[in-house]
């Protein structure tokens, strides 16, 4: 998500600065590599760009002089399974020590993957996952090439890789099979409580959605209310937000973040926010917390989301009412 206040750093759709993967963002990164290096600790310098092997193009072979071969896959979009297959046969390959996956977000179960490949690789392979993110404004500090020039400021962050999974008696299915999840933990007694309030989250089939979110009705189709909790591994971010995914989002959006002044809840700042890479707005709450949080400190972010939830909706639901009902009648 993204803020609207302007004197903060705003952060930016990767797509718009580099359309295309392999045409634009691969180049760029291949060009840059002392700023992912940055990320992960080591000085590399570029060997080749899509080097050719039996297991296909690997986007970047870059090398450490004290470490050897690196070997770089690169996306655009969260992270998924294929590119995590990739990674791992372009570093048989190509014989590397040295396994780097950049992506602008990585899914719960490919940080587990990826840690406990680590783990049982013994010291023997070096792997980071290494979130990228853009950002406009704010007091930026010089970055190279076009990106720069442009305003835009690459950040790279490498994520914390996690290797315990919950015991398969905790572990909930979402949709891939036999997939532990924290999150279905975390949701389970806060589910029960707002069931229990007769707030009922949408089903999958209408709509919902689980992982690190849970969704509510708003009476439109393509509209609902949801919770998110933080990932961890510096994603602290745990929000409550209106999701606004229809053809017309782009007028929705900006009819409520006209009317944002007039949105009143007591001890929470109502931002404007979008996701240009999924196509996404809306409006939110948000709280410093995360799923990987001690038990007692998710308690207190059971609390703040069942408290929050109600309230941002009864104070959010008369204006999208308001705007829907504008835009349809003309």
């Amino acid at each position: 998500m993204t803020s609207a206040n302007s004197g903060e750093p705003e952060s930016v759709s990767l797509r718009k600065v580099w359309p295309d993967e392999t045409l634009n963002f691969t180049p760029w990164l291949a060009e840059n590599l002392h700023l992912l290096g940055e990320a992960v600790g080591m000085e590399l310098s570029l060997v080749q760009r899509e080097a050719y092997g039996w297991s296909g193009f690997l986007d970047i072979l870059a090398e450490s002089a004290d470490r050897g071969k690196v070997v770089i896959e690169n996306q655009l979009e969260p992270s998924d399974s294929d590119h995590l297959a990739r990674l791992i046969g372009y570093a048989a390959n190509h014989d590397a020590r040295v396994l780097v996956w950049v992506a602008p977000q990585f899914h719960e179960y490919h940080q587990r993957m990826l840690g406990w490949l680590k783990d049982t690789m013994s010291g023997s392979k070096e792997i980071y996952a290494v979130e990228v993110r853009i950002e406009r404004g704010g007091d930026l500090r010089p970055a190279d090439g076009d990106v720069a020039a442009l305003g835009f400021h690459p950040v790279f962050t490498a994520i914390e890789l996690h290797s315990d999974w919950p015991s398969a008696e905790a572990s909930r299915d979402t949709g891939q099979t036999g997939v532990p999840n924290r999150f279905y933990l975390f949701y389970k007694p806060l589910v029960e409580r707002l069931l229990a309030a007769d707030i009922n989250p949408l089903p999958t089939v209408h709509g919902g959605f689980t992982g690190q979110w849970r969704s509510f009705a708003t009476g439109y189709d393509g509209i609902v209310y949801v919770l998110g909790i933080g990932t961890g591994g510096g994603n602290e971010k745990t929000s409550v937000f209106l999701r606004v995914a229809t053809e017309n989002r782009q007028l929705i959006y900006d009819a409520l973040c006209e009317r944002k002044s007039a949105i009143q809840l007591d001890g929470a700042e109502v931002e404007c926010w979008k996701n240009d890479d999924l196509n996404l707005n809306g409006l939110s709450i948000s709280t410093d917390a995360s799923v990987d949080d001690p038990e007692e400190r998710q308690e207190e972010t059971r609390a703040w989301m069942f408290e929050n939830l109600p309230r941002f909706r009864a104070a959010v639901q008369p204006h999208l009412d308001i705007v829907t009902a504008e835009l349809q009648s003309e």
